[in-house]
């Protein structure tokens, strides 16, 4: 009889240990769910070096560049609209080399997502020069595959 007592209380614990496990898995893959957002969502101060450097059209599609996380402080700290084609090109460098936009613009890829070979989210930042070369506008320019 005491023995059943004995093998009642040690099967006791392991019931209460699964739902803890559980738990205890649950709130881990929170905390790196949480992580692996701010990582991916942090905005950063623009820093001119890393954001030439950080050209994703020329980067291995695999290695994240800074560009996203500057692009809010690059608009919020260097207002772009005023400054000539050189001054631009002398704070974001060259600009992409495409042949399907309009030659007053220039185009900075910001992000570039991949789903196997395919792009899936894109993001320009495309700055607007007037015929005197002097940028009247800017705009961030989005694509997402569905």
């Amino acid at each position: 009889m005491k023995r059943d007592a004995m093998a009642e209380l040690s099967t006791e614990p392991e019931r209460g240990q699964g739902w803890r496990l559980v738990a205890l898995a649950l709130i881990t893959v929170l905390v790196i769910g949480i992580a692996v957002y701010y990582v991916d969502h942090r905005d950063i101060p623009f820093d001119r070096d890393a954001w030439i450097q950080g050209d994703p059209d020329a980067a291995d599609p695999v290695v994240e560049t800074h560009r996203a996380a500057m692009l809010k402080d690059l608009l919020s700290h260097h207002p772009l609209e005023g400054m000539n084609r050189q001054g631009v090109i002398a704070l974001l460098g060259a600009p992409a080399h495409r042949t399907d936009t309009a030659p007053n613009e220039l185009w900075y890829p910001v992000s570039i997502r991949w789903d196997g070979i395919d792009p899936s989210d894109i993001v320009n930042l495309v700055v607007e020069l007037d015929a005197h070369d002097v940028v009247r506008n800017h705009r961030v320019v989005e694509y997402h595959r569905h």
